[in-house]
C-alpha cells in the first residue's frame, strides 16, 4: 500500500465537505411552526397602564342663587379617564368667545391650571363668566380643554363646550 500526501487544500475541501454532512443531518425532515412562548411581564410593565381622558358628563350650570346679571353664571365641567385612577394630575385651559353682548371669565383666574382626579376618576373645575355690564348680560360659548400633564398617565386631550346666554 502506498500512501498519498493531502495538500493543505484537499484537506480543507475534505473538511468542509464533512462538516456540511453533519449540519444537514440534523435538519428536521420536513419545517413546522415555531413553538409559541409564553412569560409574565416585569413588574413595572404590568402596572404601567396609560389612561384614556373622555368628558362624560355634560357641562352643568351651578345655581348658587345669585343674579346672573350681576354675579355672572358659574359652570361645572367634569373630565374622567378611565381606567378610574386617583390622583392622575390633568390641565385645563378655558376659553370664551362672546358672540353677543361681551364678557369674560372672572374664575378661575388664571384661566389654565391643573386638577387631581378623583378615587373616581373624575376631575371638576367650576368657572365663572360675567357679562361685561349687568344690564346686558353675555352670550358666548365657553370652552375647556383637558389634557394629561404626564404623557406616562396620558396622551389624549378633549374638550367641552357651553353656550351661555344670561339675559339681563
Amino acid at each position: 500500500m502506498s500512501a498519498q500526501k493531502l495538500s493543505r487544500r484537499e484537506a480543507l475541501k475534505l473538511l468542509a465537505a464533512a462538516t456540511g454532512a453533519a449540519a444537514l443531518s440534523t435538519l428536521p425532515p420536513a419545517w413546522s411552526k415555531p413553538d409559541l412562548q409564553v412569560g409574565a411581564l416585569p413588574a413595572h410593565a404590568q402596572t404601567s397602564l396609560l389612561h384614556i381622558l373622555n368628558t362624560p358628563f355634560l357641562p352643568a350650570e351651578i345655581d348658587l342663587g345669585q343674579s346672573y346679571c350681576w354675579d355672572g353664571i358659574i359652570i361645572r365641567f367634569t373630565a374622567a379617564i378611565t381606567p378610574p385612577t386617583a390622583g392622575i394630575v390633568l390641565q385645563y385651559s378655558l376659553s370664551y368667545n362672546p358672540t353677543g353682548a361681551p364678557g369674560a371669565i372672572t374664575s378661575p383666574n388664571p384661566t389654565t391650571g391643573t386638577v387631581a382626579t378623583n378615587a373616581s376618576g373624575q376631575a371638576s373645575i367650576d368657572v365663572t363668566v360675567l357679562p361685561a355690564s349687568p344690564f346686558f348680560g353675555t352670550e358666548g360659548t365657553l370652552t375647556v380643554v383637558w389634557s394629561f400633564v404626564n404623557p406616562a398617565d396620558g396622551t389624549n386631550s378633549v374638550s367641552q363646550n357651553h353656550d351661555i346666554v344670561v339675559a339681563c
